[in-house]
């Protein structure tokens, strides 16, 4: 029997596009005056077992009803005046927490942050001679209260900068916005282009066209085509003759749109031994070449850094594909010398992938942050099996966020010409 207060696990691209659902619905109702997702969705973890939302609102009564009322909502767990949860339809739960606009700021801070975190601002809070709490700073000398209008009000009342939400899992970033070395993170806005996508020509659901067409409302200036190489893993996948035909329809395709730039690209196999599943001049022909482990998961962490690092001394390679293989709740990653990878990438030039499909996000932003300074350059990619879900790049510039990464180790952020310039180097 399910237990009254449970909920299911959601993936990161499950659960941030039903809070943003539960937000539009709330601000649509006429109560709402301040908005947003706290807790694991603010801050993108790769899972999220609750979806927080914070609201402030002069009639916190009215939207608590309204709350309750959701169209997705299957059963009201709690209900109080300011407070109410809710499981939906798809066994997630969501938390609303209403509150004065005054309180908006100090409280979405304290709802956003991990315990960790939370913890360790307030003994560095103590440490400064104040006290933080969720209700927002405390006074030393008055013992009162202190109003702030926004989050950064917050953190600069400490003498911090603002501390991103992606951030705020007490991993040093406290330590590090105290002694002003913050990374400078990559912004959402700053990429131009998404390099793995999918069509009909192996296992998506679209043409070109219609992913180019979706990309290009979104207002990216690029999109790399890269479907599977023919293998026993993609039987339906691309021979050499099938890419030069695809080549060609992708520069007749250019030929015509000025909008955006549509890449030619594949994303090739590594066999057992490290050699691509496809060895053909015709690879160099290629904007992209991704390079992906598919098969044969269990090998030794010697056996598959051996596998990987292989593969990079390929001239064609750009870029390895979702390094370590995991699907989440399916299948941990394989068993790598990380730091051996790390080596090679930079040695040979080789980019490694944030894969930014929900069931991926790999690499993790545990690796993105162990690589972090170390050359080597990073690529995300949607892995967009349908057009629909090119969106899932978000997912992948939030896993580069929280591996503090900058815009200069990510190649999504340059230019079309510069990208091609960077891979042919």
């Amino acid at each position: 029997m399910e237990d009254e207060q449970s909920s299911q696990v959601k993936l990161l691209g499950e659960a941030l596009p039903a809070s943003r659902s539960m937000v539009r619905y709330l601000s649509g109702s006429g109560y709402v005056i301040r908005i947003s997702p706290d807790g694991a969705v603010r801050r993108m973890c790769e899972t999220v077992e609750t979806i927080g939302i914070v609201a402030s609102s002069s009639k916190p009564a009215k939207l608590v009803q309204q709350f309750c009322v959701y169209p997705d909502a299957r059963r009201i767990l709690f209900r109080t005046t300011h407070r109410a949860a809710v499981i939906l339809k798809d066994g997630c739960r969501v938390d609303l927490r209403v509150v004065s606009d005054t309180r908006y700021a100090p409280v979405l801070r304290y709802h956003t942050g991990s315990t960790g975190h939370n913890l360790a601002l307030e003994a560095y809070a103590r440490r400064q001679g104040t006290q933080v709490r969720e209700s927002g700073i405390i006074d030393p000398i008055t013992g009162r209260q202190v109003a702030f209008a926004e989050e950064h009000e917050i953190f600069e009342a400490l003498n911090l900068p603002y501390i991103e939400p992606e951030l705020r899992e007490d991993r040093g970033e406290i330590q590090a916005a105290a002694m002003g070395t913050l990374p400078d993170l990559v912004r959402y806005r700053d990429i131009r282009g998404d390099l793995h996508v999918h069509t009909r020509w192996s296992d998506g659901a679209h043409s070109i066209t219609e992913c180019a067409d979706t990309a290009a409302g979104m207002g990216f200036d690029y999109i790399a085509i890269c479907d599977h190489s023919r293998s026993m893993q993609f039987p339906h996948g691309l021979d050499a003759s099938a890419i030069c035909d695809q080549i060609r329809e992708i520069e007749h395709l250019n030929r015509g749109r000025a909008d955006i730039r549509i890449l030619s690209g594949i994303e090739a196999g590594i066999d057992a031994t490290g050699n691509l599943d496809i060895v053909h001049p015709v690879l160099q022909d290629l904007d992209v070449v991704i390079a992906s482990v598919h098969s044969s998961f269990r090998m030794s962490r010697e056996e598959m850094t051996g596998r990987i690092t292989s593969a990079m001394h390929c001239d064609a390679v750009d870029i390895i594909g979702h390094p370590t293989g995991r699907i989440l709740g399916k299948r941990p990653g394989c068993s790598l010398d990380f730091g051996q990878v790390l080596k090679t990438a930079l040695d040979t030039g080789v980019s490694l992938e944030i894969n930014a499909h929900p069931r991926r996000l790999d690499l993790p932003d545990s690796l993105c942050r162990e690589a972090k300074g170390s050359g080597v350059i990073f690529t995300i990619g949607s892995d967009a099996h349908r057009k629909e879900h090119l969106w899932f790049t978000e997912l992948g510039v939030a896993v580069a966020r929280r591996g503090w990464l900058e815009i200069h180790e990510v190649a999504n952020t340059l230019t079309g010409d510069d990208l091609i310039r960077l891979f042919k180097r």
